[in-house]
């Protein structure tokens, strides 16, 4: 494909928040496992690898964090991810560029 979207969940149902608006403890609560725990630095590596290789010359890959805080996963993770994007591609653009400026906490 040529442009393709990916919807990462890091931290599995690791949010204790129980937000009203959010549908993601209820379907947690359906699974066999509950919990998936943090998506490992070696499965997030594999996942852009793969996103990368399934992307046409000239294409655009995104991945978007949602599903039990994202920023749960902490912010070494997403420097993680961000370095290994980087590694992948010549062009990117991610605001604000370095991650020490999304406030994350972790």
């Amino acid at each position: 494909m040529k442009h393709n979207t990916f919807l990462v969940k890091p931290a599995s149902s690791l949010c204790n928040l129980r937000c009203r608006y959010c549908f993601y403890d209820d379907v947690s609560n359906s699974r066999a496992c509950k919990n998936m725990g943090l998506l490992s630095h070696e499965m997030a590596g594999e996942l852009v690898e793969k996103a990368f290789a399934a992307t046409e010359e000239g294409g655009s890959v995104h991945f978007l964090f949602q599903g039990g805080e994202p920023t749960l996963a902490g912010l070494d993770f997403f420097r993680f991810f961000l370095e290994t994007e980087r590694s992948m591609q010549r062009n990117i653009s991610v605001f604000p560029q370095h991650p020490d400026q999304w406030h994350l906490s972790g």
